[in-house]
């Protein structure tokens, strides 16, 4: 069993031939400030792997683009829990992207709008599971 609040490397999503593929065939949806991208596959056990990115052409700066996505990294991590009670033997891959063209007002609005994804996402893997 994985801890409940950490976000190690086997969780992550690093692969350039899964994320092109997650890019090309994966499902969307919106819940701004965020845009995601999902895609769910069999597997003999249960994994979630998770990537974060925000546009260069939104926030010019590294330094901006790294704040943001250390952000989310860490509300992802504080939230992901409910998706990990629900999804059994399937492999889901994910990517969270920044589109918001301001930098967060604080953690607790990217927070509570990750809450908002995480639940969304129970909903998307539930409804096409029972397909």
């Amino acid at each position: 069993m994985k801890k409940p609040f950490s976000f190690n490397k086997t969780e992550r999503l690093k692969s350039r031939k899964v994320l092109e593929q997650l890019f090309s065939k994966g499902n969307t949806f919106l819940v701004h400030p965020f845009k995601v991208m999902y895609m769910i596959n069999s597997a003999n056990e249960a994994a979630i792997h998770c990537g974060v990115g925000v546009s260069k052409k939104n926030f010019s700066k590294a330094v901006q683009r790294n704040r943001v996505k250390r952000l989310m990294r860490e509300v992802y991590r504080l939230n992901k829990q409910p998706i990990y009670d629900v999804v059994k033997q399937h492999q889901v891959n994910l990517f969270i992207l920044y589109i918001d063209k301001n930098m967060p007002i604080d953690f607790n609005y990217l927070n509570s709008k990750m809450k908002a994804v995480v639940e969304k996402m129970q909903i998307n893997y539930l409804h096409e599971v029972a397909q």
